[in-house]
C-alpha cells in the first residue's frame, strides 16, 4: 500500500503542474474559490515536503514527520471536497463553479 501511495504522490504532483497552467490561473482570474484554492496549494506543498522528509529526513524527526504527514492529508481532503462542492462558491448560485468550464 505505501508503494502505490509514493506512485499516487508522483501523479498528484504532476497534475498539479498541468492544472497550473490553466485551471488555477484562470480560477484566479475569475475569482473563484481563491480561499479554497490557495489552502489546497499550501496543503499540497507541506505535503510533497513531509513526503520528502519521510523520504530523506532524519530518523529522530520521523514519528512526528509521519503525524503531521496524516494530518496534512486529512485537511487537504477536506479543503480539496470543499474547493469542488457548488455552494462553496456564493457568487454561483445555481451556475456550475468551475472555472474551466466557463466561455470566455
Amino acid at each position: 500500500m505505501l508503494i502505490v501511495h509514493g506512485l499516487s504522490a508522483g501523479l498528484v504532483t504532476y497534475v498539479l503542474g498541468i492544472l497550473s497552467m490553466s485551471h488555477i490561473r484562470v480560477g484566479w482570474q475569475l475569482r473563484r474559490h481563491q480561499t479554497s484554492g490557495v489552502a489546497n496549494l499550501i496543503l499540497l506543498t507541506a505535503l510533497v515536503l513531509t513526503g520528502l522528509a519521510l523520504y530523506y529526513g532524519p530518523e529522530a524527526s520521523r514519528d512526528l514527520t509521519v503525524q503531521g504527514h496524516w494530518v496534512l492529508g486529512a485537511v487537504f481532503a477536506v479543503v480539496l471536497l470543499g474547493h469542488r462542492l457548488p455552494w462553496a462558491d456564493r457568487r454561483a448560485r445555481g451556475a456550475c463553479a468551475c472555472a474551466h468550464t466557463q466561455r470566455y
